[in-house]
């Protein structure tokens, strides 16, 4: 029968005295390897007369009961626990403590209370309790945390990437050395290092501080192929004055000069030619762009160039005349209801009256100017001289006063006869636009003489009108 697992000895702490138990169910005899000592009791403690390795044997008094038999090392060993004072950063310290042999820790504050994570804890005076693994010894020890403030250095760490490359430049300004991680399994503990990517990419950088309390900074770094470049677009304006405008492909910073080199103020400049220059944030990169501010000043003056007073059904020509640089000039007349060709600078006009026509000038689709003119009419009246019939008239045939007629210039209804010094009716119409008695009768020329003539008309404006008279026929 194997009792080896039902027998022990334990060393107890610090001490020459070691304990002994069986609880195997048999009896027997204990030998404790120093030659003079024994027992036959199934536990106790046997004390030896110093330190030293003993071997123990228990010996069953049954038969077929294999003897067992087991190291005995009492020794002068002190346990102890150690744990330093801790100097953090705040918010929170880690509580540490060592053993001189193997056992167990647990913390508390000074008041008993366990400590629920001695990795984070704040300010203040804390117990370390040490048990070795036997259970028989323990020891203790005190430990005082003092926390100080953290420094941020982020607003001291910077990094810009070089124009047009993959080199990003990094900095650090905050007077704490430390080491660079660039995210691509380089290190530097430069404080300025410029550092160059294997290509583009996001690459998480960080930055660890060797002072305490000093906090770690990070970032990604987005690493890209982009080109510095500036855009200034050309500039046309009405006004005397112009304001400039530029565009980067990269955060920078855009100074505006003539084209001599001199400083500008970009909000009001004349018309010219002028440089914007780019600097990106690294000031590794410039670049260059040039504008041209043109500025368009149009007039327009307008005349009448044919008639300027008009009878009804007559018509007359207007011109506008721009001045100014632009290329391309547009025109509107208004009111259009009476005009012929209103878009274009010489309009025909046919009023129904008195009439002012505006004309709008555009250059080249940007810049306006207006100018009027004004046309008259001839006042009309349903009376004498209004409607006219003349004295004399000769139809030799000439083509000069060959008709005798009625004029006037607002005649709608028409009644006219001519008759001789005997009354016989030589010509009659009823046509407010005819053509005129022509000095025959029954198709035959009449002699040179004296002859009469009744009119009766009615006006556009529904008066009446008659009238009566003589004209000489001469040849």
């Amino acid at each position: 029968v194997d009792i080896s697992s039902q027998i022990s000895v334990e060393e107890i702490c610090n001490s020459t005295t070691i304990a002994f138990a069986n609880t195997s169910g048999f009896t027997g005899v204990w030998t404790f390897g120093d030659g003079t000592g024994s027992s036959t009791a199934n536990s106790g403690n046997y004390t030896y007369a110093g330190f030293g390795n003993f071997t123990v044997t228990f010996t069953a008094d049954a038969d077929c009961v294999l003897p067992v038999s087991l190291e005995a090392t009492p020794a002068p060993d002190n346990f102890a626990v150690t744990a330093p004072d801790v100097i953090g950063c705040e918010p929170a310290a880690s509580l540490n403590a060592t053993i001189n042999q193997p056992g167990t820790i647990i913390w508390t504050d000074l008041a008993g209370n366990p400590v629920a994570n001695p990795a984070a804890v704040p300010a203040g005076t804390y117990i370390a309790i040490a048990t070795d693994l036997a259970g028989l010894c323990t020891d203790t020890d005190t430990t005082t945390v003092t926390l100080q403030d953290s420094v941020d250095i982020s607003g001291q760490i910077s990094n810009a990437q070089a124009c047009n490359s993959t080199t990003v430049i990094f900095e650090n300004t905050s007077g704490y050395g430390g080491t660079w991680d660039f995210g691509d399994n380089t290190t530097s503990t430069l404080d300025s290092v410029g550092h160059i990517y294997t290509g583009p990419g996001f690459y998480p950088v960080t930055f660890i501080s060797n002072e305490s309390c000093v906090l770690p900074f990070a970032t990604v770094v987005t690493v890209t192929e982009d080109v510095f470049t500036i855009a200034a677009p050309d500039v046309t304006v009405c006004e005397p004055v112009a304001s400039l405008s530029a565009t980067t492909s990269l955060p920078g910073t855009v100074v505006w000069t003539d084209i001599f080199g001199n400083p500008v103020d970009p909000i009001s400049v004349s018309a010219g030619v002028y440089i914007a220059t780019a600097t990106d944030v690294s000031g590794l990169c410039t670049a260059v762009d040039t504008v041209t501010v043109t500025s368009i000043f149009v007039g327009v003056t307008a005349e009448v160039t044919g008639k300027d007073t008009l009878c009804l059904n007559e018509s007359t020509t207007l011109l506008a005349m721009p001045v100014g640089n632009a290329t391309v000039y547009t025109y509107s007349w208004s009111p259009d209801e009476t005009l012929v060709g209103a878009n274009t600078p010489t309009p025909t006009a046919t009023p129904n009256g008195p009439q002012t026509y505006t004309v709008t000038v555009t250059g080249d689709g940007l810049c306006t100017a207006t100018a009027s003119v004004e046309v008259f009419f001839m006042e009309t009246q349903c009376r004498d001289p209004y409607i006219f019939v003349p004295k004399a008239f000769t139809p030799n045939g000439d083509g000069n006063n060959d008709y005798f007629r009625v004029r006037g210039t607002d005649i709608t209804e028409l009644y006219f006869i001519v008759y001789d010094r005997w009354g016989e009716e030589m010509y009659r119409t009823e046509d407010p636009v005819h053509t005129g008695w022509d000095g025959t009768f029954r198709g035959r020329a009449v002699t040179p003489d004296s002859y009469g003539w009744y009119l009766k008309v009615r006006c556009g404006d529904g008066q009446y009108f008659e009238n009566k008279g003589n004209v000489t026929l001469l040849k």
